[in-house]
């Protein structure tokens, strides 16, 4: 979980004020209110490609739009929402297996 803070305080500027966000608040905080009020399962619907899904077992995904996803997930234990910063080795080697079913 060591590589989970510097992730995060990589996003982090030093300022005389002390830490601030590398980003704008504001902007984040719209981006993520639009994201909410979209539905995204048409687009969803007309994915045709091969697709893997890596899911923190500590995730905020709802268990039931995993299961509208039709996918079975690979479920990383221990992980949360960024699972990507709190096990990329776990993401890599599913990132390799999907690759690998593809080429295959």
């Amino acid at each position: 979980m060591e590589f989970l803070g510097a992730g995060w305080a990589d996003g982090l500027a030093s300022t005389p004020e002390g830490l601030v966000p590398r980003f704008d608040p504001d902007v984040m905080v719209a981006m993520i209110a639009e994201h909410c009020r979209r539905d995204y399962w048409a687009e969803w619907a007309r994915v045709r490609c091969p697709v893997t899904l890596v899911l923190g077992q500590n995730g905020i995904i709802p268990a039931e739009d995993v299961a509208r996803m039709g996918i079975e997930p690979h479920v990383v234990a221990g992980a949360g929402h960024d699972v990507h910063l709190d096990a990329p080795e776990a993401v890599r080697s599913s990132l390799v297996r999907l690759c690998a079913a593809v080429a295959g």
